[in-house]
């Protein structure tokens, strides 16, 4: 048996016997040493010696490339032995789209599970958080699963109910246990991903998917339960990531729903979320002044407020029609303390913000008097 069909065995043995693992790293290492395995498990976490991986990715991804692909030489290689090849090639490269169809076939012939695969994503996610391509195939497995759920689930029935509040772990009842557990799970490895690589757009943009995929899957009152749910986990999480254009992005998109599906039922729910993301912003703006995010996240707000009618009318952004703003507009708690001015960067942030608001605000009280 040659050095590299060996390391292949070690690492089949090491998930074979630990099922999954919770952390994937390659080790450096300076000399090469064959007599000794470069598999390296500790507890559940699973590391390979830099000096296998240049030999051990051509040997993989060329038996898969040449024996796979190649027309008639398919059937010279076992489906275990494929399985294997792949999970290697790709912890050692994850945007290698070939091999992920090839999953894709073994998940669709029954060779594979679909779990094993869900696993596999979050194991690359431990070394590469931001890889598009294992994001994409989570994404059709995901698919798979979701739409298994929708033959079975009548949408009328499928309701949430939030247990007590906890940012790692919510409480679903869905009428489908697994289901719930699933929803808990993909919000907990976005966050993983997100929080290992700064600005993580894929990771978001998954996350706003995977919202998009439930409203088709869940009723309204679940939506709502799982949109107040993120709003509460990603304000928590924005106070330590103030940087981070797309966790703004993703409250907005959740925002956007919210205030659609309530426009029509809870005026009340609106005023209070209006009034509790300005909040958020002068609380980062008075913390953080200098990180433009934050304001332009507080641009969002005023925006979405003033051009939509509904929303509008309902939040009262002027008092009394005088064209003076509400209190639900004011930026009388920013207060704009003066040891800040000695940054450049704040001083323009904060002209830039006031001269668009004020703009803003008087297109849309003239508007509202025409």
């Amino acid at each position: 048996m040659n050095l590299e069909l060996r390391i292949v065995q070690d690492i089949n043995n090491a998930f074979t016997k630990h099922k999954t693992f919770t952390e994937y790293d390659v080790i450096p290492t300076l000399e090469l040493n064959i007599n000794c395995s470069p598999v390296i498990v500790d507890n559940e976490a699973l590391g390979l010696h830099s000096w296998c991986i240049e030999r051990l990715y051509t040997f993989v991804y060329g038996t898969l490339k040449h024996k796979w692909i190649g027309p008639g030489e398919r059937k010279l290689l076992s489906p275990r032995f494929v399985l294997s090849c792949s999970r290697i090639a790709l912890l050692m490269n994850p945007e290698l789209y070939t091999v992920w169809n090839i999953r894709k076939t073994l998940i669709k012939e029954n060779v594979l599970e679909r779990s094993e695969d869900l696993d596999l994503t979050i194991l690359i996610f431990t070394k590469w958080p931001k890889s598009p391509e294992t994001f994409a195939h989570r994404k059709w497995v995901l698919n798979q699963i979701l739409r298994e759920y929708e033959a079975q689930v009548q949408v009328q029935e499928s309701t949430a109910v939030l247990g007590s509040y906890n940012a790692e772990h919510v409480h679903w009842t869905t009428g489908c246990e697994s289901l719930d557990q699933l929803i808990t799970n993909e919000f907990r490895i976005c966050t993983m991903s997100a929080d290992k690589y700064a600005s993580n757009y894929n990771a978001w943009s998954h996350r706003i998917w995977f919202v998009q995929r439930l409203f088709k899957l869940c009723a309204t009152e679940c939506m709502l339960a799982i949109i107040n749910m993120e709003l509460g986990c990603t304000r928590v999480w924005v106070y330590t990531h103030v940087s981070d254009h797309s966790c703004f992005q993703y409250r907005q998109f959740l925002l956007q729903n919210l205030l659609t599906i309530l426009q029509c039922r809870d005026h009340k729910t609106i005023k209070h979320h209006v009034a509790s993301e300005m909040d958020l912003t002068t609380d980062l703006i008075k913390s953080y002044p200098r990180h433009e995010a934050v304001w332009c996240h507080r641009r969002w707000v005023i925006f979405i407020v003033s051009t939509n009618e509904t929303v509008q009318d309902i939040v009262d952004i002027f008092d009394s029609g005088d064209g003076h703003q509400s209190n639900y507009l004011s930026d009388k708690r920013l207060k704009f303390e003066p040891h800040f001015r000695c940054s450049m960067e704040y001083e323009s942030f904060k002209s830039s913000y006031l001269s668009w608001k004020h703009n803003m605000l008087k297109r849309v009280n003239k508007s509202q008097l025409n």
